[in-house]
């Protein structure tokens, strides 16, 4: 098991985190999980996908699952890690029907 964090806490209370963040935060990710996954499979939630707001030009918005789906993989695959197990990203029942896994597959065979 791997705990991590990828956002800050306001005076409210409420997670944020600025795009600027999150991408750097994933590069990160990957290298920790290279440095500790001994082989075994990966499973990770869409992370950033629950109460987190993102930031983007200092204006909150809504990162929806795809995008942030697309972002994960992304990452990985710039971050020239090559882990030899399977990863999996948890979809949940609340965000099937914003998820295009077709696209996904497309975009990345």
């Amino acid at each position: 098991f791997l705990l991590t964090c990828l956002t800050h806490f306001d005076k409210n209370n409420n997670a944020h985190i600025g795009i600027e963040e999150y991408i750097p935060f994933l590069g990160n990710f990957w290298k920790e999980i290279y440095k500790i996954y001994n082989g075994e499979n990966i499973t990770l939630p869409i992370l950033g996908d629950g109460i987190t707001r993102f930031k983007i030009g200092g204006c909150e918005t809504k990162v929806d699952s795809q995008k942030l789906i697309e972002i994960i993989i992304w990452t990985y695959e710039l971050s020239n890690i090559k882990l030899s197990s399977k990863i999996t990203i948890i979809i949940y029942e609340k965000n099937k029907n914003n998820v295009n896994l077709l696209d996904l597959k497309r975009k990345y065979p």
